[in-house]
């Protein structure tokens, strides 16, 4: 489930976020200072939120036949870096990917599942995307999950108890 905005260059990334928390019945709060280590607070979990427009990567195609020519691709794709953050509360991180045409994919995910990474990213458009972040898009329920569950544990730990959660929140395990 997507949105659309008109202008990506005055997306707020803070406020998007604080919106959909809010319509999900959470209270968030504002960090409210610029040297949080999180932008908005949700009870007792963090809330990391990271904004990515659309960027292209080049690549080149060299064809030999009939004749040499080299032809330039643009691939898109969007990046956030993620500085590691010290913190005793549970942190779930919110990064947003816009495309140009204005519509809003959120991957919200633990942060303990990026196990130290400090850059992410999507190699094609978020519809096409098959990668490690497929399984955040649109997850809100991570939020409900770190609330219910405070123990900080690794990457696959994390992974494996969200899944397990989400498939008891879907009626899939008894």
């Amino acid at each position: 489930m997507t949105t659309t905005i008109e202008n990506t260059n005055e997306f707020d990334a803070v406020g998007y976020t604080f919106d959909q928390l809010s319509n999900r019945g959470h209270r968030p709060i504002l960090s409210g200072f610029m040297g949080a280590s999180y932008d908005i607070r949700v009870e007792s979990v963090h809330v990391r939120v990271k904004h990515a427009d659309t960027t292209y990567r080049t690549r080149h195609k060299i064809s030999k036949y009939p004749t040499a020519t080299i032809e330039k691709l643009l691939y898109p794709r969007w990046q956030w870096y993620i500085s590691p953050q010290a913190s005793a509360a549970p942190v779930a991180l919110v990064l947003i990917a816009t495309t140009e045409s204005g519509l809003i994919y959120p991957y919200i995910l633990p942060e303990a599942v990026l196990a130290g990474r400090t850059h992410a990213q999507l190699t094609s458009h978020p519809e096409n995307y098959s990668g490690w972040l497929d399984e955040w898009l649109c997850e809100w329920r991570v939020i409900d999950f770190l609330l219910k569950n405070q123990t900080r544990v690794g990457t696959h730990e994390m992974t494996a108890k969200y899944r397990h959660w989400r498939s008891i929140q879907n009626g899939m395990v008894g």
